[in-house]
């Protein structure tokens, strides 16, 4: 990068400007900018992820745990918490319980569920065992494993950053296995301020407030996670999204009425010259479809991310 600014006549610089994208792909003999920049952000977040996990781990070997009393005597171990079914907290991270069944396809999903509820991250340790010993969910997925997920989604802010580890072990894939087209992908237009993936999840985070206005929340959290998804496809992505969101939901194990309304959302979502406002309508009850409730700027910002 330092080569392609200097000989662009411009200092040394940490900063990869838009006009020198395509030389450093050249020089780098990738095969073009957005590919650079898919590698370049997806090496920053795995740098991140790892860091925060190594300090995470230091912490938690450096804090000394609190004295308590079982039985009458005094025992300073580790203390186990219950978070969900074959989920515990101790020392500061959700882990698995003892008798955590990994063959359970919604376990990951409980334990990222509990990781972002709790704001502890999940440790690496059931990390690795998430990965090396879960199962992939049958299809269509059966609802304990659909609201799992959907419980996940629901968290808000907080999901973000457990689905981002998810991701970056291998883990979110096996429960979306188109996310890799959307991976670290850059969005080039003013409108977005991150890459595709980061940017579903920023949008169901927004619309996690949203959650209480709607009959059907669901719903809602699906066409917040799925509107761009035809991004990670050649060509038109809101056809692409209107021909992949159907086979998506129904693979998760929604009916086709739901299927319909998230679909129809997907169209009004993906087209950033009008207001968001099918994502909110087709779940809304029929007594807030009033203009002054529509949902406005307030779904445009979902989708602004």
């Amino acid at each position: 990068m330092h080569s392609v600014a200097f000989d662009a006549g411009r200092k040394p610089s940490d900063r990869l400007l838009l006009q020198e994208q395509d030389a450093v792909a050249a020089k780098l003999a990738v095969a073009d900018a957005d590919a650079l920049m898919a590698d370049v952000a997806a090496a920053a977040r795995r740098v991140a992820w790892s860091m925060d996990a190594t300090w995470q781990r230091v912490s938690a070997a450096t804090t000394r745990p609190t004295p308590r009393k079982l039985f009458g005597r005094r025992v300073t171990g580790p203390v186990r918490e219950p978070l969900a079914d074959g989920v515990v907290a101790q020392g500061g991270e959700v882990v698995l319980a003892r008798d955590a069944d990994t063959a359970d396809p919604a376990l990951a999903l409980r334990v990222a569920r509990a990781a972002a509820d709790s704001g502890s991250p999940v440790a690496p340790y059931a990390l690795e065992r998430l990965v090396t010993e879960g199962a992939p969910s049958p299809e269509p997925w059966p609802p304990p494993v659909r609201d799992a997920l959907l419980g996940l989604l629901g968290a808000g802010r907080a999901a973000v950053p457990v689905i981002e580890a998810y991701d970056t072990v291998g883990l979110w894939e096996r429960y979306l296995p188109w996310w890799p087209r959307v991976r670290s992908k850059p969005q080039r237009n003013s409108f977005h301020r991150f890459t595709v993936d980061r940017h579903l999840l920023e949008t169901v985070a927004e619309a996690g407030p949203l959650m209480r206005e709607v009959s059907r929340p669901d719903l809602l959290l699906m066409a917040a996670l799925l509107h761009d998804m035809g991004k990670g496809w050649p060509g038109d992505h809101t056809a692409a999204g209107v021909a992949l969101a159907p086979p998506e939901m129904r693979r998760l194990g929604f009916e086709d009425a739901d299927v319909a309304d998230v679909t129809r959302s997907c169209v009004s979502t993906s087209c950033s010259r009008r207001p968001r406002r099918d994502a909110i309508s087709t779940t809304r009850r029929r007594c807030c479809r009033s203009p002054g409730r529509s949902g406005g700027a307030r779904c445009c910002s979902c989708c602004a991310a």
